[in-house]
């Protein structure tokens, strides 16, 4: 008896190019270059704003204004309530119904909690994305199986 190999799991699974999660590892990207780098976000403003009334402070804010577009424009209910769970109180995260636009807003000095809060947006925006191409496929697959099933069913009794 001659032992076969089995093909891995990876190998048959049809929803291979799918189901994998891209790497989060930003490394030492600013929050404006992760944003930038993200397919689903569409950057519209930027605004760099020393600390008013005190420039000798050396405290910078950052203003970026943004859209979701892609797959995730459909995402946009999500998005919202991912939001309004709340954010660290480092960083501010705000939709503008009335331009149709996000604006995210943090202290240069606490941009690795504005990445870190970006990040973990990102990660569950792709989830979601990923979920549903995964979820499409599944269903296609199904209405694929159950049309075969019934080509069969009428060829066997007609």
């Amino acid at each position: 008896m001659s032992i076969q190999s089995i093909p891995s799991a990876q190998d048959n699974f049809a929803f291979q190019s799918i189901s994998k999660n891209s790497d989060l590892s930003i490394g030492s990207l600013s929050v404006l270059e992760i944003m930038d780098s993200c397919e689903f976000i569409d950057l519209r403003t930027t605004k760099t704003f020393d600390f008013v009334g005190h420039p000798e402070a050396g405290k910078q804010y950052t203003v970026i204004g943004f859209s979701l577009s892609g797959k995730a424009a459909a995402l946009k209910g999500l998005f919202n309530g991912i939001i309004s769970l709340g954010n660290p109180k480092e960083v501010g995260l705000t939709y503008q119904a009335d331009l149709d636009t996000y604006v995210f807003k943090y202290y240069q000095k606490d941009q690795h909690i504005a990445i870190g809060y970006l990040q973990k947006i990102i990660k569950m925006i792709e989830s979601e994305i990923r979920f549903k191409a995964v979820l499409k496929k599944v269903i296609e697959n199904i209405k694929a199986f159950d049309f075969s099933q019934q080509f069969l069913r009428n060829e066997i009794f007609n």
